[in-house]
């Protein structure tokens, strides 16, 4: 199996990280934030600055009261029909991420 990291064209392309130098898949073209999202879920953009906006296993790791904050954030510096796509990691994927048509452990593809 194939896996492939699709980018999008945009013009800027930005990932926030708390420690992004220790990020071994820096990506050329991406801006790299130090940003805590645990500790302050704000993002530190302007309002109305991005056209999309994706988190892919991000909501897992905050608090559940920081979660509403990210939320509203993620509204404020989204452009007015702009889209953003959360993604969230399942805790127990050990064995269970399988080629199309394989069977999972349990026997169901």
């Amino acid at each position: 199996m194939k896996l492939s990291i699709v980018i999008p064209c945009y013009n800027e392309k930005y990932a926030l990280d708390k420690h992004p130098e220790d990020a071994a898949h820096n990506l050329k073209g991406i801006d790299y934030i130090r940003q805590d999202m645990e500790g302050d879920p704000r993002l530190p953009f302007p309002a109305d600055y991005f056209d999309a906006i994706s988190m892919l296993a991000v909501i897992e790791h905050l608090q559940p009261p920081m979660v509403p904050l990210l939320l509203m954030d993620i509204h404020r510096v989204l452009k007015k029909g702009g889209e953003c796509l959360l993604l969230k990691a399942r805790r127990q994927m050990n064995n269970e991420i399988t080629p199309r048509g394989d069977k999972h452990k349990d026997g169901h593809e």
